[in-house]
This record gives C-alpha cells, structure tokens and sequence, in this order.
C-alpha cells in the first residue's frame, strides 16, 4: 500500500503519517509517532506477484506484521505503548488471505517456558485486532458508504483461529502431544460443535482394534511406541438431514514422531519430526473450520486422521517384513522411514469404504377384540418383534483430499513455500491452485502417471515394495501413486494427495493446508453478500 490517498483510511493522521506512507520499503515498516503512547507503522505490500504466487503477497504481509509485534515487545516501547496492536488493512478483494496471514504472524504458539504450563502452554502476547478498509482508493467517499470485501467477520475469526490451533498442534513436542492426547482434543472439539449445534460425529478405533480389523498400515508403523496408533474419523452432516450435494473426504497423515524406525534417521534428519503430523493437524482443523461455516451448505465431511508414532523398539518394524493393509494389498517393507504412504493407505481406504450400519427393527401388533354384548369380555393381544440387522450404507465420497509430510523430494520439486498436488483430475487440480493463490497456501502440480511410477514398487514376494526402486524417479508422485491404489474399488471421485513437506514449517509451524481447505469449499463464507 502505497500513495498519499491511503492515509485518510487510517483512524491518526498528521504530516508524519504522510511521510512514513512515503518511505516505507516494500516488505518493511517505517515508524511515525503521532503521539507518546500511539505509534504507526507503515508497511508497503507490492501490488504485483509473480503467476505462481498469490497476488496478496501473504509472505510480505507475515514479514511486516512479525517485524511491528517485535517492535513492540522491545524493551523501549513494551512498557509505554499500549499492548493492543491494530492493524489496518486497504485495498483487498480477498480478506481471508490477510486474515489468515496476520494470524500465522501474531500466533502466541506453543511455548513450555517456565509458567506457561499453567496456561495451556501458550506464549504470551499482546491483542491483535485487524481493521479491513474499503476496497477503495477515493478517499473523498465516506467509509461508511463503502462495502467490505467480506461482510462474515466471524468466518474471518474462525479461519484465524483454526490457522492458529494448527500451528500450536504442529509445535507441540511429541512428549506432551502423543497420540492418546490428540485424539481426545479431537473429541473436545466434536464435543465443542456438537453444543454449538453442528450435526457432528467422532469414532475411535486403537491399538490392537486395529489389528483385528485389518488396518495393518496403520498398525504396523505404531505398534512398537508408548502410546498406540489411533485411526480417528470425524463426520459432519448438513443441517436438519438435508441430503448433501457433495461428499468431501478429507485424510491427513499424523506422524506424531518419525524416527525412521529401524531405518533410523541422522540426528540432523530427525530434529523437527515434530512436524510430522502436519497433514493430521490441517485436516483436522480444516474440518473444524468447515464444520461452523458450512451451516447453509449442503455438503457433508468426513475427516480421517491416522495417528502414530513411528519408534524404535522390540515391536518395531523391520525391513523385509510383510504387512497386509486394509485394502488387502501385500506390502514388503523395504524401508522403515517411508511410513507415511503406509498410515494414509490405510486412511483412504477407510474413507472410501462402505460404512456399515447397525439397525434396531421393533414391530408392534395391537388386536383388540369388543363384545358389543358383553364391555368386559375384550381380547387384547400385543406383539412386540425386535429385529437387529446390518445395513451397507455406501455414500462414497465426490472428491478425496489426503494431507501429508509425505517426503523430503517436496522440497527439491516445489520448494519450500509451494505444497506439491498430485491429482487425478485436472478440475480439482486447478480448484485446489486457485484456491492457494487466493488465500496464500501456494501449491504446484506434479507428475500424475501411475502406470509408469506403478514400475518403481516391483516385489517378487508381496504385491508391492513400500519405497521406489529409484529415488529420483519422480519420488513426489511415485509416492502419491502407492496411497492412491489403495482406495475401495467403487470410489470413482476426484483425489488431490498434497505433500506439504516444505511450508508445513519455516522454523515453526505455519498452520499451512487450512485456509486451503477452507477457501477450496467454503468460499462461499468470506464472499460479499
């Protein structure tokens, strides 16, 4: 933002104000006192982007908005300026990009600093509220006459607040954040909607359950940690049983830890394993973000997390182990470190598969019998028949989004700020890039051609190896191709797999994959009305 005609939008104006819009530097702030106790500074956001990056200049925007808190927590002004900080926005056409910018920005994240504990180990933090102008230039109009480019303030406080749950799930260490405990913040939050009025829904299967039921991805790569693998799947339904439109599927990877299991990591590969449950973490709050702003969409979710911590133990897995996954497919394990593909193979079979239904039948015969001759002489027969059945309710999904730390080879194909998307159908493909440019989770398209990434898993004892024969074949896609042949043979939808190794984190978290999820199938909700 740049230009004398912006400082009439901002609530203090004097001939510093001015001449701070004049020198701000593109991605800097420049700092006007107006007054002791009231500081402005001005940040200029270029007006231009390159084709694959968003045109709102979101890292521009987090630059600025980390360098003003900073500003203000120094030592000079903490305790002189009030600790509310106002950010005041001009010229936008798309507020969830900004909204969800500031948020990554001013997030008080996980901290175990001494005290913080006591507060659910958030960092402290001033107040930071965001103050969207018109979407003007002609400051001679009043700003009252002028609409905002988003009327749903709640919806912006939602995707903020959601940006920010994920980025502290995905700090969070693997000690005080285990499987266990990341389940039952799942149920907190269904519990959460379900008093809010959302028709929302939580099933659990753990552990040996696992095993029993056929889950052996899943099973396999959790079964030597402290806590046991999770398979948690969330549903949300239209309101008042309205019959959905579309069925999304939403299934995240959740790596609590990687270790690499008994193919160990190097000390340096292994710090920040943390993040490894970044798909988990953007599927789940994604879904908590859709499930309060599709309340006038017909479209029904269902979210699959699979939790685990890939250890190293007695029970861990070996190379040359066999395992049977959920879809029946044979895997020989010829690393131990590419466990992710083997936990979402399971998951997408699970949100493919028919959802068996138990039913309760109770039948009721009443036969009453008047003598006309006789009142008291009645014959009154009842008849009450339970009958217990089990219903194949198969609804499967339109479209199927996987979200996963899937692989280093991210990085090298997209780059640190751009998600790789491996997609079987150019429509969700482009949804899914014009959503991210939009809202400033940046993706870019890889390689889709099974039949030849299908070459790279050959086994001469099982169906499949789990990792490619050549590691520079196309490893982005050759890994999304072994989760995607592991779906229900009747789902015939749209799949976008998004492996959000690089911006998952750029130190820390960054709550990346949720407003992507939120602008992809709830645009709707920051629309002009």
């Amino acid at each position: 933002m740049t230009g004398k005609n912006y400082v009439f939008f901002f609530p203090y104006y004097n001939r510093n104000v001015e001449v701070a819009i004049e020198k701000a530097l593109l991605g800097k702030n420049y700092v006007a006192e107006i007054l002791p106790y009231a500081h402005i500074l001005i940040g200029a956001v270029a007006s231009r982007a390159s084709r694959h990056n968003s045109p709102l200049r979101p890292d521009t925007i987090i630059s600025i908005v980390k360098n003003a808190i900073s500003y203000a927590n120094t030592e000079e002004y903490c305790n002189t300026i009030n600790a509310v900080i106002e950010i005041y926005s001009c010229e936008s056409d798309n507020e969830l990009g900004i909204a969800t910018a500031v948020a990554r920005a001013a997030n008080c994240s996980f901290s175990a600093r001494s005290g913080r504990s006591r507060n659910g180990y958030w960092d402290h933090g001033h107040t930071v509220r965001v103050i969207f102008a018109p979407n003007t230039t002609n400051y001679s109009l009043e700003v009252a006459e002028k609409r905002f480019a988003c009327d749903n303030r709640e919806a912006l406080n939602t995707a903020a607040l959601m940006v920010q749950l994920c980025q502290r799930l995905v700090d969070a260490p693997a000690n005080l954040l285990d499987t266990t405990t990341l389940t039952e913040i799942s149920a907190g939050h269904i519990d959460l909607l379900k008093s809010m009025g959302h028709d929302v829904s939580i099933e659990i299967i753990s552990g040996e359950a696992l095993r029993e039921q056929g889950y052996g991805g899943l099973y396999g790569v959790g079964k030597a940690a402290e806590y046991p693998p999770h398979l948690v799947t969330l549903t949300y339904k239209p309101p008042n049983n309205t019959e959905p439109l579309e069925r999304l599927a939403l299934v995240g990877k959740g790596i609590i830890y990687d270790t690499g299991g008994l193919c160990l990591k190097s000390a340096a590969g292994m710090a920040g394993m943390k993040h490894d449950m970044g798909g988990a973490a953007a599927v789940l709050c994604g879904f908590l973000g859709l499930s309060r702003l599709l309340s006038s969409s017909p479209l029904s979710v269902t979210a699959v997390l699979c939790l685990a911590e890939n250890a190293v133990g007695p029970l861990a897995q070996r190379r040359d182990d066999i395992v049977r996954l959920r879809s029946g497919v044979t895997v020989e394990l010829n690393n131990t470190d590419a466990e992710g593909r083997l936990v979402l193979a399971d998951g997408v079979y699970h949100a493919t598969a028919p959802i068996t239904i138990t039913t309760n039948t109770t039948t009721s015969t009443n036969n009453n019998n008047n003598n006309n001759n006789n009142n008291n002489n009645n014959n009154n027969t009842n008849t009450n028949t339970n009958t217990t059945g089990v219903v194949n309710s198969h609804h499967p999904p339109d479209v199927l989004i996987d979200m996963a730390t899937l692989t280093g080879a991210q990085r090298t194909a997209t780059g640190a700020q751009h998600a790789a998307v491996y997609a079987n159908n150019s429509a969700i493909e482009t949804r899914l890039l014009e959503a991210g440019r939009s809202c400033g989770d940046l993706c870019f398209p890889v390689l889709f051609c099974p039949e030849f990434h299908a070459m790279e898993f050959g086994s001469s004892v099982a169906d499949c190896r789990n990792s490619p024969a050549s590691g520079t074949s196309a490893a982005v896609s050759c890994a999304a191709y072994f989760v995607g042949r592991n779906f229900h043979n009747s789902f015939n939808g749209m799949w976008a797999h998004i492996d959000l190794a690089g911006p998952v984190a750029q130190e820390t978290a960054t709550g990346f994959g949720v407003a992507l999820l939120l602008q992809t199938f709830a645009a709707s909700a920051f629309t002009p009305k």
